[in-house]
């Protein structure tokens, strides 16, 4: 701090515990003014040494640089703390009046606020809290973060723009984005980066910071939006006690985080999410077996399937991997081949119902047997159109259909219900 117009100039530190002693020793000062107008050698010459030189007092305001000190010394400090209140800090007290503000705080260092104008210095408390780290409360008396140690013991990675010397949370390979609001410094040579003391290099544009060594409101909310990429499936387990299910028994853990957890169960057989085994002994006959015991039908056959090829399995599934043979010998399936796919069954039962004759559908108990149809009356020949003629058993659905409006006139038919 630069001298002060009507301030003395600052010697060296000392402790300031006298400062009591202070009353005393104006006390004096007042007394001596009194005797025999002796105020203006009293003002200018009459310190605490000499006091206790001459009257043999034990007037003691912290050391000697103080004790030194006259009233018209006090009076200088004073004053150039009024003339100077906008740049006045805690520092100026020492010189000026012997107080004497320590470093630190119930362990926590203020040593950086020592120096700030006495105006400033709300603020600058508020801003010290505000951006206050894990590893400088770790050190404040009766606070015990060791609990915390498993997520403060991480890093958060932050991006190094070398073009303007400024850490950024994400970077595309392109552009950078979203700058952090924690201070810290560059080195000179752009390699390492410092956050509350703590240097970490700069490797190929990205930086790690431990989390004890940024503001907690930034450490924790960075964390937060990126704890996908750095916990562990092992650390899950190990750190915060969540039990995974027995289908990630064979995941790489320690390896996997939990971001990456999507991309491992793609890779599962839907065996393991069943339980079961696949046994590739013999390539040409791959059996699913629950136990000992060999899993049939269209549970072994999806079993066989990787998560991310399920949806295309299913698809690529034919009717014949689904059902049992005896699900063909009627109804729908026994008017489609067994060679159709799953994802083709519904179109393959539409197109049958089109082109299947009446006698085909009756077969396949699709349809009730019409009154009066035998085996010698459906070979009857029955007009379908203009000169176009089928045997009854041949019709197909559109044919009744048209026959039936072709025979019936449905303008003379009642417009309300006869069983009403």
């Amino acid at each position: 701090m630069s001298k002060k117009e009507g301030k003395i100039e600052r010697k060296s530190r000392g402790s300031g515990v006298g400062t009591l002693f202070f009353g005393c020793f104006l006390g004096f000062i007042l007394c001596l003014g009194l005797i025999g107008g002796l105020g203006c050698f009293a003002y200018f010459k009459v310190s605490p040494n000499w006091l206790n030189k001459t009257f043999k007092t034990k007037i003691d305001l912290g050391n000697e640089d103080v004790n030194n000190k006259t009233l018209s010394d006090f009076v200088s400090g004073a004053l150039g703390l009024i003339q100077n209140v906008d740049s006045y800090t805690l520092s100026d007290l020492k010189g000026d009046f012997g107080i004497d503000v320590k470093d630190d705080l119930f362990g926590l260092s203020i040593s950086d606020l020592k120096d700030v104008p006495l105006t400033d210095l709300g603020s600058a408390i508020e801003n010290k809290f505000a951006t206050i780290s894990a590893g400088e409360l770790k050190e404040v008396d009766g606070m015990n973060l060791t609990s915390m140690s498993n997520i403060l013991d991480k890093f958060n990675t932050y991006y190094y723009n070398s073009t303007n010397n400024k850490l950024f949370k994400s970077f595309d390979g392109v552009s950078y984005s979203n700058e952090v609001t924690f201070d810290y410094e560059v080195s000179q040579d752009k390699t390492k980066v410092t956050t509350k003391g703590i240097e970490q290099p700069i490797v190929a544009g990205e930086v790690k910071i431990s989390l004890w060594n940024i503001p907690l409101t930034s450490a924790l909310s960075d964390f937060t939006a990126n704890m996908g990429n750095q916990i562990t499936l092992a650390e899950l387990e190990s750190q915060y006690g969540v039990v995974l299910p027995d289908f990630c028994a064979g995941m790489d853990k320690v390896g996997v985080t939990i971001n990456e957890l999507g991309g491992e169960i793609e890779k599962l057989y839907v065996a393991d999410f069943l339980g079961y085994t696949i046994d590739r002994s013999d390539p040409d006959n791959i059996v699913v077996k629950d136990g000992n015991t060999v899993v049939t039908g269209v549970v072994a056959t999806l079993a066989k399937f990787t998560v991310q090829n399920l949806e295309d399995g299913i698809n690529n599934l034919k009717l014949k991997d689904v059902f049992e043979t005896t699900d063909f010998n009627s109804g729908a399936l026994s008017l489609i081949s067994k060679e159709t796919t799953l994802a083709n069954m519904a179109s393959a039962i539409s197109t049958a119902l089109e082109t299947k004759t009446i006698d085909e559908l009756i077969t396949a108990g699709l349809v009730d047997t019409p009154n009066g149809y035998t085996q010698e009356t459906k070979v009857n020949w029955i007009e379908v159109g203009d000169n176009t003629y089928k045997q009854v058993k041949d019709l197909l659905l559109q044919d009744i259909i048209s026959i039936l409006f072709e025979n019936i006139d449905i303008t003379t038919l009642p417009n309300t219900n006869p069983n009403v």
